[in-house]
């Protein structure tokens, strides 16, 4: 990983507890995707999704309207137990902010080899649940 950001300096004073750094990784592992309410579609463990990247690619403007987008699959690997709260840098509704049921989608294969999706960690994904 790499230092992010650093949050005291040399000298400061710092309690039990209190963030020194964030290091961050520079290699995306997993994605953590929200279903807002009211729910339609319950994320569940194992259920398959595809993950398509919102970056435009050398295509021209197609691309921008999600026209040939990297697009891989994956499986939910982990649903919360309780909606939280996000804001509008989540949402597409733009809404201030909004409960939503968190799910996890780690990104390896069925084979545990990673999936190789081009995206810097933090960047915004759209995930879509393939039916059965």
């Amino acid at each position: 990983g790499e230092i992010g950001s650093i949050s005291k300096q040399t000298g400061e004073s710092v309690q039990s507890g209190e963030t020194i750094a964030t290091i961050s990784s520079s290699e995306v592992k997993k994605i953590v995707g929200y279903v807002p309410q009211p729910i339609h579609l319950e994320p569940e463990v194992g259920k398959v999704v595809e993950i398509r990247t919102r970056r435009p690619n050398s295509s021209g403007l197609f691309s921008f309207f999600g026209a040939n987008r990297p697009v891989k699959r994956a499986k939910i690997t982990k649903v919360s137990n309780r909606l939280e709260a996000v804001g509008s840098g989540i949402l597409r509704s733009r809404t201030a902010y909004k409960k939503v049921l968190p799910f996890t989608i780690d990104l390896v294969d069925a084979n545990g080899d990673p999936i190789k999706l081009d995206i810097h960690p933090g960047e915004l994904v759209d995930i879509h649940f393939v039916g059965d």
